[in-house]
């Protein structure tokens, strides 16, 4: 079946959960709306403030949906109900939406399972700093246990030995529950021009986690430009997996690196602890995943062609090489269901596991005639 058409369609983020299996595809046909969530399967966020431009991630909790998005000032979140309809008992509006934050930017949303909590990230424009927010998942209420002065708020600043550096974006967030852990991946540029991506772990309480790098904070890259591609995904025994884009033989690659529980770099993965993949073309970076059996999986979209964009998905063994065991050569490359375009647009945002190991992918599309399609595509 064809993709119905959406007018500059774009998906900011991929949840699978058992409470909303509607939403996993059972197949690479394009899978039916579930009429039961708001108007025949979609909705479109009603904006509040007007100057809430758009929704930048999501998460879920429980039956409960979640949406991040900034004004000029603020940091909103929305929070829905299983049917669509915004829960009236979120927020300090009384309408669903709750409002915080001081001028953030680029918001990233994670919810704590295990504790009910809600975990917003951005950079300020206004202080130069990383800002986490956290608060009730069910009331919207501020977490009294979170930050310096445990009013639900926490802010950090990055420096690279003696260099300040200014955060651009937070480009990942992801909570490790059963440590209580909270890692951030963030681009930031020093003041001559510079561009660093950096790795930062955080205690439960919101401080910097001083037994983490150094003083909470890992720089995984340096170049000349801004590269907003960095993810992180924790591994079972603490340490974790990044992902990103570097150059190699003068042309753009993936490389992912292991890092140990302290942030050292782990020589036992890739070489000297990086694995670098040049097999596909000017690259993007959606997402990195861990499987049940410990092997980072990476998706995002590459340059086929001059003129047509594709997805891939990847997977490394414990070792750092691509593994022989998925699709035969250790990666997998597609587009999405429809797309018979010559000239492409396609773009993966995010990818996340089934209950069941299968990889499903997200994204959009613009073809030739500058259509524009929601992308959903699911891997063994």
């Amino acid at each position: 079946m064809k993709p119905q058409s959406i007018s500059a369609v774009g998906i900011a983020s991929l949840i699978v959960t058992t409470a909303f299996s509607q939403i996993t595809p059972a197949s690479l046909d394009f899978p039916p709306y579930d009429t039961a969530f708001g108007v025949d399967g979609y909705l479109t966020e009603a904006l509040y403030p007007d100057a809430f431009s758009h929704v930048e991630d999501t998460a879920t909790h429980g039956t409960r949906v979640y949406g991040v998005g900034t004004d000029a000032y603020s940091l909103w979140i929305s929070c829905r109900n299983e049917d669509g309809t915004l829960d009236t008992g979120f927020g300090n509006h009384g309408n669903g939406y709750l409002e915080t934050g001081s001028r953030p930017s680029h918001p990233k949303l994670a919810v704590s399972q295990s504790h009910g909590l809600i975990v917003a990230a951005s950079t300020s424009t206004s202080s130069s700093a990383v800002q986490l927010v956290r608060h009730d998942a069910t009331t919207g209420a501020g977490d009294t246990t979170f930050g310096p002065g445990r009013s639900g708020m926490a802010t950090f600043r990055l420096t690279h030995g003696t260099t300040r550096l200014i955060p651009s974006e937070v480009t990942d967030l992801v909570l490790d529950e059963s440590r209580e852990k909270i890692y951030l991946t963030i681009q930031a540029i020093s003041s001559n021009g510079g561009s660093y991506t950096c790795l930062a772990r955080l205690d439960w309480n919101g401080s910097l986690d001083t037994g983490f790098g150094s003083s909470g904070l890992v720089v995984i890259h340096y170049s000349g430009t801004n590269d907003r591609h960095l993810k992180v995904a924790v591994t079972p025994d603490g340490g974790c997996y990044t992902a990103g884009r570097t150059v190699s033989c003068g042309s753009t690659a993936i490389y992912v690196k292991r890092l140990t529980a302290s942030g050292n770099t782990d020589s036992t993965f890739g070489t000297y602890g990086y694995a670098v993949i040049s097999t596909f073309g000017s690259p993007g970076v959606a997402s990195i995943l861990v499987d049940s059996s410990n092997r980072p999986l990476v998706v995002g979209d590459y340059a086929a062609t001059s003129s047509r964009r594709q997805f891939y998905a990847l997977r490394l063994t414990t070792g750092g090489v691509l593994d022989a065991t998925f699709n035969s050569i250790g990666y997998r490359t597609g587009t999405f269901v429809g797309s018979t375009s010559v000239r492409e647009s396609l773009e993966v945002t995010d990818a996340a596991l089934s209950g069941s190991g299968n990889l499903v992918l997200v994204g959009h599309r613009a073809d030739e005639e500058s259509n524009q399609y929601a992308g959903v595509a699911r891997l063994t």
